[in-house]
């Protein structure tokens, strides 16, 4: 999903409707083991990261993107979710593609192969056994 995420990022509006396709199946599928805490941890990680690359405060951000610290605070500690305008607005301002919120982070991606791998050893013991 992501890769088709990425494909189609130049076109803001239809970006969005692709967006909230992909977050409803995230949250609402029962395939998707993905759940809406875990989305909102992304953004919250992701968001921060982008906002101290560039050395802003909340403060900052907020008057860039032109949207209350207040929203930039609650949004961090997942509190709430933004609307589609809240997240145009806060990219626009980070200057970044909206899909990098919700990107994954590098290390749970790694904790998540070393999971698969030390599964992978237990269950190889247990069917020796």
């Amino acid at each position: 999903m992501i890769i088709y995420i990425l494909s189609i990022v130049n076109t803001k509006n239809s970006f969005i409707g692709i967006l909230n396709t992909f977050l409803e199946e995230a949250i609402f599928s029962k395939n998707h083991k993905m759940e809406q805490i875990e989305l909102r941890k992304r953004l919250s990680v992701n968001l921060k990261k982008q906002r101290k690359n560039k050395n802003w405060s909340q403060f900052e951000l907020a008057e860039k993107a032109d949207i209350s610290e207040q929203t930039i605070n609650s949004i961090e500690s997942h509190r709430l979710w933004p609307s589609d305008k809240t997240l145009v607005k806060i990219a626009g301002a980070l200057k970044i593609d909206i899909y990098k919120l919700f990107l994954p982070d590098e290390n749970s991606i790694e904790i998540e192969k070393e999971k698969k791998r030390l599964f992978a050893i237990q269950s190889k013991k247990m069917s020796l056994s």
